[in-house]
């Protein structure tokens, strides 16, 4: 076979949606929701739903949920969509909003961006809104203040495919990461924060700005809906299709960034109250996660004497934690009848236990 006719197969493969690892966006298709289905903010910026996709305020009081949806566009064989829905709303104008990603100095490197080199991406994605108008997209370097902003339009309750190609920047300024922590952020604007707009659109430029005066004030209509899905970021100038890959790829991509776990792990008493349990982590995680409970009341098994429990309140109480494995992390308020120092317990329920490594 001629070497013309192999890239024109690879070429074809692109077309139809494969050569894998194109796509450096996280769970793009919406398919992974670790932390539930549907959250509601309550502070400036959260993940509340889907992993790796957060929502944010620029200090206003407004607040909308985000929740894992089935309203997807029609004969593009996507299942899952992010919907948010203004739960409060803000009608000063003043304050942004939006749904972001925030991308690690790893994962951005084909990009080359900040050096000599730098290449051109594409940015795709399936947006509709209740709330027709102009919205605005934006990338921005999280190690300091670069911003590329553009707008988009949108007819009410409309799937829209959007596609639009950046020049990444040349400049060092802001130093971008090649490390594991934050390097390049996206957001979805959702009302735009007065002192973050920008009438510069379609090229990178100096200062931190998320927004148009063009972008619509979603915040302000109660209840309106905004749904995101088939996101793709990719190296060149031109959209292919969206890269669909397995729950588990997805999957195992996220817990780089959170996981869950607890279900099925033996422990040793080392009081009548608090078990200690070790957690090995696959993958290993972005950095030392912090811990929390996903759930607060567990059954539990005492392996000497057979007896079982519901524990109700646990609490985390302590952590000795590496980005490879959590170590000892200290489960209390665990007692079970005839518990005592040594005894093995063995949690019975499915994952309670949630560590963080977000950027």
């Amino acid at each position: 076979m001629s070497r013309a006719r192999d890239f024109a197969d690879l070429a074809g493969s692109a077309d139809a949606g494969g050569l894998t690892g194109r796509n450096l966006i996280i769970n793009g298709a919406m398919t992974v929701a670790q932390r539930g289905t549907s959250g509601t903010m309550t502070a400036d910026q959260q993940y509340l739903s889907l992993d790796r996709w957060g929502a944010r305020t620029y200090n206003g009081t407004g607040r909308f949920s985000v929740a894992q949806d089935t309203t997807v566009p029609t004969g593009q064989t996507f299942t899952n969509s992010l919907k948010a829905t203004v739960t409060t709303t803000d009608t000063s104008g003043t304050y942004g909003y939006a749904i972001k990603q925030d991308l690690e100095g790893y994962t951005v490197n084909p990009l080359r961006t900040g050096t000599s080199d730098a290449l051109k991406s594409t940015l795709s994605f399936w947006a509709r809104s209740s709330v027709a108008g102009t919205y605005c997209c934006s990338v921005r370097g999280t190690a300091g203040a670069a911003s590329y902003v553009f707008e988009y339009t949108l007819a009410a309750d409309t799937w829209t495919k959007i596609e639009h190609t950046i020049a990444e920047p040349t400049t060092t300024t802001p130093s971008w990461g090649r490390t594991n922590g934050a390097d390049y952020l996206l957001e979805w604007s959702l009302g735009g924060q007065t002192s973050k707009q920008t009438a510069t659109t379609e090229s990178w430029q100096d200062g931190n700005y998320n927004s148009t005066s063009n972008q619509t004030d979603w915040i302000s209509n109660s209840g309106a809906t905004f749904y995101l899905t088939g996101v793709q970021l990719e190296v060149g100038e031109t959209a292919t299709p969206f890269e669909h890959e397995g729950y588990g790829t997805t999957l195992g991509k996220c817990q780089r960034y959170l996981k869950l776990g607890g279900a099925g792990v033996y422990g040793i008493y080392n009081s009548a109250t608090n078990i200690e349990i070790s957690i090995p982590f696959s993958p290993d995680m972005r950095a030392t996660p912090t811990l929390s409970m996903a759930k607060t009341t567990v059954t539990i098994s005492n392996k000497t004497n057979s007896n079982t429990a519901d524990a109700t309140s646990v609490s985390a109480t302590n952590i000795s934690a590496s980005p490879s494995g959590a170590f000892f992390a200290q489960i209390g308020n665990c007692n079970v009848t005839s518990a005592s120092s040594g005894h093995i317990a063995q949690f019975r329920t499915d994952e309670f236990l949630q560590l963080d490594a977000e950027l």
